[in-house]
């Protein structure tokens, strides 16, 4: 595959090696009963695969049949060629530079069963990476170019956001409708304590479809109340109601995002999108698009999955979905849809790739799925039919 091909989407951002050992025995509820100091742990075959948002939402987005670019960075170092090696299987990676000063990513992932996952990072070139090293060439070629996990790349989130900004503002330019995934910052790192609402304020407006997880999300406008459940050990994804969630879109659509998705991990996925005119600006929808697309607001259930081996990835995936599907110009719920189908396919492998099928088959076992119909609590009216709940602002409610 040549730089000069068309390609459906750019996926550019944060690129990493994962290296994610087996871990045996059944589900525990603490760290504590699992990770004891001076214990020898025996684990079983590691899995080796590309990571974070280049390489999950990238592949995804391949393996249901769309034309990729990946654009990041990687050292010179041996990382860095399997990093590359692997990519190359699944799409054009003419847009990866190699930089001998930096040494590439790589992230320990624990997944023990019964409790969430720890990872263990190295940032690597990730913070070596500029907007002046996208390809524009190629972007210009794209029908959306996303990108994904700012706060884990140090120049994005640095001087107030304003490379993260620049970037937007010169794909935005070239008339390629933009895309942008979030990564939770660890509260006490130099990424953590930045402002994150001051840096959304500035990029948001050039951003079409704005992707962050409810914790994320949470964390970037109310921090304080964030590391207040955090403390008191809740879960953010139940904790919040349907209000708040609401009012957390509504916050991003005014900062200038063009259409809001916040994952909520069993609770689905809630979707809110600002009007015809800013969405007219989108170009990857037709006319008949934009108008299903404006003033919507939609929570989209979960699929039920009675067995989960690792939920690596998960929310990447589901954004994989989502994209795939308005490249293909399909509806809001049907976007929503596609994104929870996607997203229940990657609980089903250790890492995060491997669920992943083919959009038609995706769409076949799609007929099987029954939904965790969780009631929103109120404003939301349930439609039987469609298993959607749509909200007190949607305009086809």
């Amino acid at each position: 595959m040549k730089s000069e091909d068309y390609f459906d989407i750019v996926v550019g951002g944060h690129l990493c090696l994962d290296i994610i050992p087996a871990i045996k025995g059944g589900k525990v509820h603490t760290i504590s009963e699992f990770m004891i100091p001076g214990k020898l742990i025996e684990v079983d075959k590691a899995v080796l695969s590309t990571g974070g948002s280049v390489s999950n939402t990238g592949i995804t987005l391949k393996k249901l049949g769309l034309k990729v670019s990946f654009m990041a960075k990687v050292g010179e170092d041996h990382f860095g060629k399997v990093i590359i090696d692997i990519l190359n299987n699944y799409g054009a990676t003419d847009g990866i530079m190699r930089d001998i000063n930096c040494s590439s990513s790589y992230t320990v992932v624990i997944a023990i069963p019964g409790i969430d996952r720890i990872f263990l990072h190295n940032p690597g070139a990730n913070n070596c990476f500029y907007a002046d090293d996208l390809n524009f060439e190629i972007i210009k070629k794209a029908k959306i170019f996303h990108f994904g996990y700012p706060p884990l790349m140090r120049s994005f989130f640095e001087n107030e956001g304003e490379e993260l900004r620049k970037l937007f503002a010169a794909v935005k330019g070239l008339n390629v409708s933009t895309s942008l995934d979030m990564a939770l910052p660890d509260p006490n790192s130099e990424s953590g304590k930045a402002d994150w609402n001051k840096i959304l304020k500035k990029a948001l407006p050039y951003v079409d479809f704005f992707e962050p997880s409810l914790e994320e999300a949470l964390y970037f406008v109310n921090k304080e109340r964030f590391l207040g459940l955090r403390r008191k050990g809740v879960d953010i994804n139940r904790e919040l109601d349907i209000d708040e969630i609401r009012m957390i879109g509504e916050t991003f659509v005014r900062y200038g995002a063009k259409v809001v998705i916040i994952k909520i991990g069993e609770r689905g996925i809630y979707l809110k999108s600002s009007g015809e005119e800013e969405i007219s600006s989108i170009s990857v929808f037709n006319d008949k698009l934009k108008k299903g697309w404006s003033n919507r607001e939609i929570l989209s259930p979960a699929f039920k999955a009675e067995k989960i081996a690792s939920a690596t990835g998960a929310g990447d995936s589901a954004i994989g979905g989502f994209l795939a599907a308005i490249i293909k110009g399909k509806t809001p719920e049907e976007s929503l849809k596609m994104a929870s189908a996607v997203g229940y396919e990657n609980l089903q492998a250790l890492d995060a790739i491997s669920g992943i099928k083919s959009w038609d088959e995706t769409l076949q076992i799609m007929k099987n799925f029954k939904v965790n119909k969780i009631p929103p609590e109120k404003s939301f009216s349930w439609d039987g039919e469609k298993e959607l709940w749509y909200g007190l602002n949607d305009k086809k409610r």
